[in-house]
């Protein structure tokens, strides 16, 4: 701070960063063109691009943005996602991060205990990294029962402790099991 006033730098993102893009898509959305041309951006926008279109994302059941609406409307409806213990899963991939997320049975009132007992109290998370189809495995203690959310339809429940991960997917699961 400098004379009682906060001071900060931004840094300027290349042309192939994603901030671009967002600029895109954030004026795309509020104006229905490339934005407000009466105000100077802080970040240089690029020309139009017809395949960055907010609106398009928001009708689309199969866009960005809805996935990351389900993602919200799962955190809000399963508290484990927020407030249960994490544990990760060690991987032989690096290109894999697998956790999961529970409640410690044994730190529970019974009160709370019965609130939680419709909703899933364990979850198990994969990420795959990788721009090519991956296998991870799943310890033999966890019972994966239900896909919870993934980023491309169709997922399979692992078997034989292996779940197959298609390039960048992401799949949550209700899980029973040791913690």
């Amino acid at each position: 701070m400098h004379g009682g006033k906060l001071s900060y730098t931004v840094i300027h993102a290349g042309v192939d960063r994603s901030a671009e893009s967002i600029a895109v898509e954030c004026s795309a959305l509020c104006s229905g063109h490339r934005g407000d041309e009466r105000k100077p951006s802080w970040i240089p926008v690029p020309g139009y691009k017809p395949e960055a279109n907010a609106k398009r994302e928001v009708g689309d059941p199969d866009s960005i943005f809805s996935y990351y609406q389900k993602l919200i409307r799962l955190r809000k409806e399963l508290p484990v996602i927020a407030s249960g213990k994490i544990r990760f899963l060690n991987q032989d991939n690096d290109a894999v991060m697998a956790y999961e997320r529970y409640y410690d049975a044994e730190a529970q009132t019974s009160e709370a205990k019965e609130e939680k007992a419709s909703e899933a109290e364990h979850i198990v998370v994969y990420c795959s990294f990788s721009k090519d189809a991956v296998t991870a495995w799943v310890p033999e203690n966890i019972y994966c029962q239900k896909v919870l959310l993934s980023n491309y339809p169709g997922q399979n429940l692992p078997e034989n402790g292996r779940i197959n991960l298609r390039p960048f997917e992401a799949v949550v699961m209700e899980a029973v099991g040791e913690k």
